[in-house]
């Protein structure tokens, strides 16, 4: 289609927020309703979805695909799966079960690589979307209908033998949210996803200690191959040995295998290299079989669909609760007595010596907690993007003041103004998403990336000017026109 990167992540973020709002509702019509027709329809909707696809011509029409895709995709996706698996197996074998499922996903996706790639190079991208569609509409979503079915014959017994399903909990969001064991399996689930992010960066990070791509690629080879075993393994344990044994399993696989890349650092070597690769494969395990053993066995069968959907939702928001809390902590921060003295260095340097402070140690206080969050929001970029370059920091000072202005502006437009600190630091976080929303719609009118440093500029003197020029309206409309008598 000829756009940018750009306009491509906003569709990612895009296709997210409704995703964001749309599992919940998913997650209680597959409790609800017949999963069977479920799948059905949604197998349908996203062969369309193909189909579609392959007959755009702007990022409009693309766009509105992405939302026809991302209502239809929920239910052919992984969560239907995850549920009639909770339900037509008794907790003695479910996870297991489980495990072979996500085992079948996954070597899906690798057979069905290399046929894919050979079809865009011999018919195009658009011919290849177009077949896949009808093949999903055509076989796959009637194959739904004729061979799923919603519960087993013995799905009475199944329930009676579960222990959690026949505890009665609230389901609802806000009771959720004051469940313990909830938050605690959503915060863990965050953890294990941004965790198993570094799988990403496993073929930079071979390259960056002295390796070949070469040897990357068979790093990656070798942790998907011991992937397929170990999942069944946790499963085994899932339901042999309880929760605890198969969580302690991936603990072990995770720790190791970050504890060892720490040592190729200083000792690299090709053995080690496969050690991690065996222990990385291990612990990523967590991230696939570790959600759905927990949930149904914490909350029951009966109600799974509904929960997991829930769980999935917190846990694509702790991003955003991340951000929360640093803005909390700031704020605590600057509330205490060295953080008031890093604000009054600001505001007025002279008066904050005269009072006995010493101004080079709030100074270097202030760089240490700004290059402390420059050094995560970098982290977490590179973790979203998947690579890293040099020179990727270029320009972001000027988004940063850009962001800042941006936020006092739009901060004063709010009840009460940027009178308290707190309205000061929620400012700047908005004038940030606001910056980047209209980058995003401006690359997408056709403006050049490489004039992006103009745009920043161009932001930047207009949120400066716009506030001022306003103010003089405001002031010389509020003066009246004297009549002869006052003369």
């Amino acid at each position: 289609l000829g756009v940018s990167t750009t306009t491509l992540t906003l569709s990612s973020t895009y296709a997210l927020v409704i995703h964001l709002f749309w599992t919940p509702m998913t997650g209680k019509l597959m409790n609800r309703r017949s999963i069977r027709k479920l799948m059905f329809v949604g197998m349908l909707g996203t062969g369309l979805a193909m189909v579609a696809l392959s007959f755009i011509t702007n990022v409009y029409q693309y766009y509105a695909v992405v939302l026809f895709r991302e209502v239809f995709s929920a239910f052919a996706l992984m969560l239907p799966f995850a549920t009639l698996t909770a339900r037509w197996f008794g907790k003695e074998n479910r996870s297991f079960a489980t495990s072979i499922v996500f085992v079948g996903i996954s070597l899906g996706g690798v057979l069905l690589s290399n046929p894919l790639t050979s079809l865009i190079e011999s018919i195009g991208w658009r011919m290849t979307y177009r077949v896949y569609g009808l093949v999903a509409m055509v076989l796959i979503a009637p194959l739904a209908l004729l061979i799923v079915r919603d519960y087993p014959d013995n799905y009475k017994e199944i329930l009676s033998r579960d222990t959690a399903s026949n505890v009665s909990v609230k389901i609802d969001f806000l009771s959720l949210l004051k469940n313990p064991r909830f938050l605690l399996l959503c915060a863990g689930m965050g953890s294990i996803s941004f965790m198993g992010c570094s799988l990403y960066h496993m073929s930079s990070y071979v390259q960056s200690i002295g390796f070949s791509a070469q040897v990357g690629a068979t790093v990656i080879s070798v942790y998907n191959f011991v992937c397929i075993f170990s999942k069944m393994i946790m499963g085994k344990l899932f339901d042999r040995r309880g929760l605890r044994a198969g969580i302690l399993f991936g603990a072990v696989g995770l720790i190791c295998s970050f504890s060892l890349m720490t040592l190729s650092l200083f000792t690299p070597g090709f053995l080690l290299l496969m050690v991690i690769a065996v222990f990385y494969g291990i612990g990523n395990t967590c991230q696939s079989i570790t959600a759905p053993a927990m949930v149904a066995g914490t909350f029951g069968v009966s109600n799974y669909s509904e929960v997991y959907a829930k769980m999935t939702t917190v846990t694509m928001v702790v991003g955003a609760v991340l951000v929360v809390l640093i803005v909390l902590a700031l704020y605590w921060f600057f509330g205490t007595e060295i953080g008031s003295a890093l604000r009054a260095t600001g505001n007025n340097e002279a008066m904050i010596r005269a009072l006995g402070q010493n101004t080079n140690a709030t100074k270097m206080i202030a760089l240490i907690v700004s290059n402390a969050l420059v050094g995560l929001a970098g982290g977490l970029i590179c973790q979203s993007q998947k690579y890293a370059d040099i020179g990727m920091g270029t320009g972001a000072i000027v988004i940063g003041l850009a962001a800042i202005v941006i936020g006092e502006v739009l901060g004063r437009l709010l009840p009460g103004g940027l009178s308290k600190f707190g309205a000061r630091l929620a400012a700047a976080v908005i004038g940030s998403v606001v910056y980047f929303l209209i980058r995003a719609v401006v690359l997408q009118m056709g403006m050049d990336a490489n004039d992006m440093k103009l745009l920043s500029a161009i932001i930047v003197a207009l949120a400066l000017c716009v506030p001022v020029v306003w103010e003089r309206y405001q002031l010389r409309s509020s003066y009246t026109r004297g009549d002869e008598s006052d003369a």
